[in-house]
């Protein structure tokens, strides 16, 4: 009797974890008057896709995969209905065709499914990251190092914000320009991204390999968070930093249910509040909560973006994603180098602003046209699978996570980055983390190899 309860509660657990992402849908009915017309239903069915996917991987522990599901359930389901129901367009003269919402939403809809049958198929693989643990032979040594690194770093930030404390705390002042110490692009993007990753990653190796340095941890700590302030930088770094620290600090984060839950109430509170501080004028104009208007502003535009590369027929065989892969090219050498492909897509429709998204399955398209959109999907799929594998068999083996764990946990603000888009800049982005964290664990294990007797 006890076993049949006991599956029972088992059962209902999850089914709750299945339904949760139901009763968000039902929510924003109830809140919303969305629009039930044949594009609307479309919208409805992305959104219902998309939650059942979410459900499915929210029963696990946190991994890319519900990365990937939090995204399409957002940003390709319920806000872009919301968008078309309330008639809105951000950058666009016109309002989308309804023909083209609808070419859109199949393509999302199949993609989807190749991205889940290509996930689901390579995990049969058994692909996992597989890496040397580290034998800190010498902790003082490795903790003065990663010091100086640390310190190094937050005066590399401290020198491209011309050494202007206010700009650190705050992304943007009014009436205070932000002016280029560096004039170089390719330059600027590689010495402000090492800079700022380069506390980062010292903190991660110090508080999964360096446990019991407590004085060094708080003092890593302090280092990351002034290079990396929540209010003084772009949410994706927010996002980058703060979300392994907070994966690795709480066990309980790394259930694929509260991960989740934490992640979306992130999106729709603690991004809004730091977006306030894009244009500081004073603590009197900040907001807790946000407005309905907030579903309507550019950090949603990814939806639109992809569509108005489709209405446009802008394809360019392959010539944005291979200036993806060589974003380190200074303009220099490649003069006719391609740009972002939002920004691309800006220059070309006439917009007043260029820094705009393009989400990855746009990114598929504005390649490959539609066969892009399915080939892209399938990559991802694929590619999610060694970095969540190994995370599960983490968590199912009780190990303690450890600095490669928290390179991966680096990944989901990664991922959700390149999810938005453009590839070009999130990309770039990416690659500058991994090269610091790579940079961080060679000199640790130079530090401490083996004296040759």
């Amino acid at each position: 009797m006890r076993s049949v309860g006991r599956d029972r509660k088992l059962t209902f657990k999850v089914l709750v974890k299945l339904v949760w992402p139901m009763l968000i849908i039902v929510g924003f009915l109830s809140a919303f008057n969305l629009r039930f017309d044949l594009v609307g239903l479309s919208f409805f069915v992305i959104s219902v896709q998309s939650s059942v996917f979410l459900g499915l991987s929210s029963a696990r522990s946190a991994s890319l995969f519900l990365i990937y599901w939090l995204f399409s359930f957002s940003f390709l389901g319920l806000i872009p209905w919301l968008q078309y129901s309330a008639h809105v367009h951000i950058w666009r003269a016109t309002m989308i065709n309804p023909r083209t919402y609808l070419d859109i939403n199949m393509a999302i809809f199949l993609a989807n499914f190749v991205t889940f049958s290509a996930y689901h198929l390579s995990a049969r693989r058994h692909i996992f990251f597989r890496a040397r643990p580290y034998q800190v032979r010498r902790p003082s040594l490795t903790a003065f190092v990663l010091i100086i690194f640390s310190a190094l770093g937050f005066l590399g930030v401290l020198f491209s914000n011309a050494f202007e404390l206010s700009l650190l705390l705050f992304r943007g002042l009014v009436d205070q320009a932000r002016d280029a110490v560096i004039t170089s692009s390719s330059l600027s993007l590689i010495f402000g991204m090492f800079t700022r990753f380069l506390p980062v990653f010292c903190f991660y190796f110090a508080i999964t390999e360096l446990r019991n340095m407590r004085l060094l941890k708080v003092a890593l700590f302090f280092l990351m968070i002034m290079s990396v302030f929540p209010t003084g930088v772009a949410r994706y770094m927010v996002a980058y930093t703060y979300i392994p620290v907070l994966l690795i600090m709480v066990p309980s984060a790394r259930k694929g249910f509260n991960f989740a839950l934490v992640f979306l109430l992130s999106l729709l509170f603690v991004f809004p509040f730091l977006n306030q501080f894009r244009h500081f004028d004073g603590f009197s104009r900040i907001g807790l909560l946000p407005s309905q208007d907030f579903f309507f502003a550019a950090h949603f535009d990814a939806f639109e973006n992809f569509a108005s590369a489709f209405d446009a027929h802008f394809v360019t065989g392959g010539y944005q994603l291979l200036g993806a892969l060589l974003f380190f090219v200074p303009r220099t050498f490649w003069p006719d180098k391609p740009v972002g492909s939002g920004y691309q897509l800006s220059e070309n429709a006439g917009y007043i602003f260029n820094n705009i998204s393009m989400p990855f399955l746009g990114e598929g398209y504005v390649n490959f046209g539609f066969f892009g959109i399915i080939l892209f999907a399938a990559f991802i799929g694929y590619a999610m699978v060694g970095a969540d594998r190994t995370l599960e068999r983490q968590v199912q083996s009780g190990m303690q996570i450890n600095y490669h764990t928290s390179v991966l946990y680096f990944l989901f603000g990664a991922l959700f980055f390149i999810l938005r888009g453009d590839l070009l800049s999130s990309f770039a982005y990416m690659s500058a983390g991994i090269m610091v964290s790579w940079f961080v664990s060679a000199s640790v294990r130079l530090l401490n190899r083996k004296e040759k007797v």
